[in-house]
């Protein structure tokens, strides 16, 4: 990976780590009074909550089409490949459910069934897509572990927060925990590329 991409690739980690506890500490303070209610309000508008939702679905995917092009170069596993490339396609599904926010603030007068249907979707795409992500996540991070001794530091430690970040959100009741470690995480996949292009190398 070239030095260019390195530093591309650590802002977008940064930016990430950043916006992810803003994005949903606000999204979840707006649902404590009622959840559904909530996302069923949020997706008849379209608003700023919504673009942030999407730049950090796309942040997500490029943050982790980086690493994969990175292992790829210097651990040359396609296991951990693939798993990247699944997770990939689950932030994609969970963040497809702007689709619908798109075509319900579009739509002229849609009906409360149509509102109440779409609405019912979207929650088992949001939670289906997340526990994927979370089991895709964990099994990648189990491998990256496995592979300590031909991984940098920086490498094993993001893998370590990784690992408790998502076997925390499967357990949903301490998922709320990942606010902070999924962020600590990207900060972490950050400073390894922002370091220079000869110690990025695995040890």
């Amino acid at each position: 990976m070239e030095q260019r991409e390195q530093m591309t690739t650590g802002i977008a980690a940064i930016a990430l780590a950043a916006l992810f506890p803003v994005y949903w500490i606000f999204s979840l303070s707006d649902a404590m009074g009622d959840f559904e209610a909530s996302i069923r309000a949020n997706l008849t508008v379209l608003n700023f909550n919504d673009l942030l939702f999407l730049v950090l679905g796309i942040l997500e995917i490029y943050v982790y089409l980086s690493l994969r092009k990175t292992l790829k170069d210097y651990m040359g596993t396609t296991a951990a490949q693939l798993l990247l490339l699944l997770m990939c396609i689950a932030v994609i599904a969970f963040h497809s459910t702007l689709i619908f926010d798109l075509f319900l603030a579009m739509a002229q007068a849609p009906s409360a069934e149509t509102i109440d249907n779409l609405n019912n979707i979207a929650i088992a795409i949001s939670i289906g897509g997340l526990i994927i992500y979370s089991i895709l996540g964990l099994v990648f991070a189990i491998l990256l572990m496995l592979k300590a001794k031909e991984l940098s530091s920086l490498i094993k430690v993001f893998s370590v927060l990784l690992l408790i970040s998502c076997a925390l959100q499967l357990t949903v009741v301490f998922s709320f925990v990942s606010l902070l470690l999924f962020p600590a995480a990207m900060l972490v996949l950050a400073i390894y590329y922002f370091k220079s292009p000869t110690s990025v190398e695995v040890v």
